[in-house]
């Protein structure tokens, strides 16, 4: 068994033991009559165009995009869509089911989707199958491209106010009915859309290389519902990072215009995107058909995101070494990369229309830099490979051969219900590995020898049976001993010489215990001390000497304590000072030298105080002269040019630096000894109001803010109280000088709140 497998590939590698995607790349050749694919798979054929269809009528043709829709999950109950790629196009729906006696695929049902509710459609290319079991087809060809080029007359015959054509398509496969055309995707050139898992977004490209080449996301409004949301374009770089373009996506008018909104934009033009699909890794893989290459890039975020992140080429525009029976051939990846999908183990399927028409697969740790791609299938001649969709399980992978040669009629293949298939007309088939589709002459034989219902690897092919032990059983490859019955399966083995339930590494694998001490139990491989059951988990170590709670780094990795003083207690490793318990915290300190409450430039971070002046306490550091506290941001000045103690005007100044000769700091000598002013509620937050101490004839007041522009002035006459209102004032400091009869009263300093 391949340690690679998925575990939730764990049905398909245990009783089937083999992935679809384990094969011998076939040789690289020209196409030839015949499809090609590995020795160890077959098909079966599904429909031809051409068929009947049990509900009236026949199969269109050009098969295009063919989506298996597991019934509540089932790999082997389904619908299977299959799109037309023709004018007019079409979508039909068959009712398969998988028969376990006969490992064959049976149609009770197939019916053709009535597009008349949605005025018919156009050039159906690829699509996809939802979260929530829908079908999306998606319309190759928009209104305005085929009235210029004559084939249609008019854009919107049922006059709704959308263009008919250029829209993805939303359909119930269980009722076969169109759901609706989903106008909020956008018009344009659509071949293929991928919905992430969140069921609200959707990425999906234009096929176009004519200069309208666009990359799209969507964002649905609701989850499972694709009929509102934000419509993005890619703008960016090829190689590296770009932006996700919001476009305007709510008007009629604004959804038939996406393409030339995009153009306008500027978005970045991709010389036809054929596919997108959602990586396992998460990240978004489009093919580009003309620029030979698959791209890839991570979003940002798949819901609110407007970065895409590491934009890069994934495979192709290179020659790859392809390993087969016959040798190893280097081989170029070519032109028309198309359809994409990813199997369970991360391998990415390549659908290729241009060139060879090859079936690729890039191996999950495939990279440029070391290249691992394999070549899985050629289709005949004159035909492209389309469609693909894999089953739930993995063990069948569905997709059409569209529009093969007529010359194929000449040679025919036995498909696994052993019917000649001759691929001269579309036809869709499924694929799997010969042991999972039909009832072979040469039959899979697994040996057990032991009969406990496990085998060992290689199987045999063969119509007889290899000898003794072998059966047609369909068994898991995972017995390791064929000679003892109790033993099948190779086991993880746990040491735990001192029983705590905790073992040590390496553990091993083996099908019988390699010893004392060891278990199949599955325990946690953390135990730093297998010789002491106390001892189990290496712990963090914080060393706290002063018991303050707080400790120092570096912390200790350890089985045991290090040491006096260390703990296991999450601590916060912030003390500066271990030999106090009263310092355990650096501080910033502010050096306030003039006790102003201002405070200068650099503050210190310590344990303890710098020295003399500094303070704990927050402070402005704008202090412009330390040493004065009469000198700092808030200081007034005003004139007292005759030096007699009183202000030759009423105005003042804020500043660090006295604004010229005559001005001065010093309190100015009162108008009155008997007039004290009171100002209240300070600070404030709407209303101040002042006393004056006594009743004045007439008051002056002016108001500035701490640059010293002048807010107001008003006067008034007999008053002893005075009420300012403040309420258009911004929050903030200003001063107030009151002043009678040409001499000052006073200075108040006001806080607004």
């Amino acid at each position: 068994m391949k340690l690679r497998y998925l575990l939730c590939f764990l049905y398909s590698s245990f009783l089937l033991g083999q992935n679809i995607g384990d094969f011998q790349s076939v040789v690289p050749i020209t196409q030839t009559t015949e499809f090609i694919f590995p020795s160890s798979h077959t098909f079966q054929k599904i429909i031809s165009h051409g068929d009947p269809l049990t509900a009236g009528g026949v199969l269109m043709g050009n098969n295009d995009f063919t989506g298996y829709v597991p019934i509540n999950g089932s790999s082997i109950n389904g619908f299977l869509s299959i799109n037309a790629e023709t004018l007019p196009g079409g979508v039909s729906v068959l009712d398969i089911n998988y028969n376990n006696t006969t490992k064959l695929w049976d149609t009770t049902l197939s019916q053709a989707i009535d597009f008349a509710p949605v005025v018919g459609t156009a050039a159906n290319c690829s699509g996809t199958v939802t979260p929530w079991n829908t079908i999306i087809s998606c319309e190759e060809y928009t209104s305005k491209e085929l009235v210029s080029n004559g084939v249609i007359t008019d854009l919107d015959m049922n006059n709704d106010g959308y263009d008919d054509l250029g829209w993805a398509v939303e359909i119930d496969p269980s009722t076969k009915m169109v759901i609706d055309k989903r106008w909020a995707l956008g018009n344009f050139k659509h071949e293929n859309l991928a919905i992430h898992p969140n069921e609200r977004t959707a990425y999906q490209g234009t096929d176009n290389f004519t200069g309208f080449g666009f990359l799209y996301k969507f964002v649905a409004d609701v989850a499972q519902d694709l009929s509102s949301g934000k419509l993005y374009v890619y703008k960016g770089p090829k190689d590296g990072n770009g932006d996700w373009i919001l476009l305007n996506n709510t008007t009629k008018e604004e959804r038939n215009s996406t393409k030339e909104q995009s153009t306008a934009v500027g978005a970045t033009n991709f010389e036809g995107i054929e596919d997108v699909e959602i990586g396992p890794n998460g990240g978004i893989y489009f093919a580009v058909k003309n620029e030979d290459r698959v791209y890839r890039f991570q979003d940002s975020d798949a819901i609110n995101g407007i970065t895409v992140n590491n934009m890069e080429t994934y495979v192709g525009n290179a020659s790859y070494s392809i390993t087969h029976e016959n040798g190893t051939t280097n081989t170029n990846w070519g032109y028309g990369n198309d359809n994409l999908a990813f199997d369970l183990e991360g391998n990415l399927w390549v659908l290729q229309d241009g060139d060879n028409n090859y079936i690729w697969v890039v191996r999950n740790d495939h990279s440029q830099a070391s290249p691992n791609v394999e070549l899985f299938g050629i289709v005949p001649a004159g035909a492209e490979p389309t469609g693909i969709t894999f089953s739930p399980d993995n063990r069948f992978l569905f997709m059409s051969i569209q529009h093969p040669s007529n010359g194929n009629a000449v040679t025919t293949q036995t498909d696994a219900a052993n019917i000649e298939v001759g691929f001269d007309k579309s036809t869709t088939i499924v694929i799997a590995l010969k042991e999972n589709l039909g009832v072979s002459s040469e039959m899979v034989w697994y040996l057990d020898a032991d009969g406990d219902g496990y085998a060992v690897s290689p199987t045999v092919l063969g119509a007889t049976s290899p000898g003794q032990g072998y059966t047609t059983n369909v068994l898991p490859l995972t017995d390791c001993d064929d000679t003892d019955a109790s033993v099948f399966e190779v086991s993880t083995w746990y040491l735990d010489a001192d029983g705590d339930g905790f073992a040590v590494t390496p553990t091993v694998e083996s099908c019988n215990s390699p010893g004392t001490g060891y278990t199949k139990t599955v325990l946690p491989t953390t135990d730093c001390n297998d010789t002491d059951a106390t001892v189990f988990e290496v712990s963090t170590w914080y060393l706290d000497a002063d018991g303050d709670g707080y400790a120092v780094t570096p912390t200790v990795e350890s089985c045991n304590s290090p040491g006096i003083g260390y703990t296991k207690t999450v601590l916060p490793t912030t003390d500066c000072n271990d030999t106090d318990a009263s310092v355990f915290e650096i501080s910033t300190w502010y050096l306030d030298a003039d006790g102003d409450g201002f405070a200068v430039t650099p503050t210190v971070e310590s344990c303890n105080s710098p020295g003399t002046g500094y303070t704990k306490t927050v402070l402005p550091t704008t202090d412009c002269d330390d040493t004065d506290a009469e000198i700092n941001p808030e200081t007034l000045w005003y004139l007292d040019a005759d030096n007699d103690s009183i202000a030759d005007t009423v105005e003042f100044t804020i500043s660090c630096e006295s604004p010229g000769i005559g001005y001065t700091t010093a309190n100015l000598t009162p108008f009155s000894d008997n007039i004290e002013i009171k100002l209240y509620p300070n600070p404030t937050q709407n209303n101040l109001d002042l006393d004056l101490g006594k009743l004045l004839n007439q008051v002056n007041i002016t108001l500035v803010n701490s640059s010293g522009q002048l807010i107001k002035k008003a006067s008034f006459t007999n008053t002893r109280t005075i009420n300012l209102s403040l309420t258009s004032l911004a929050s903030g400091i200003y001063y107030v000088a009151i002043s009678s009869e040409n001499k000052i009263l006073g200075y108040q300093k006001i806080s607004k709140q």
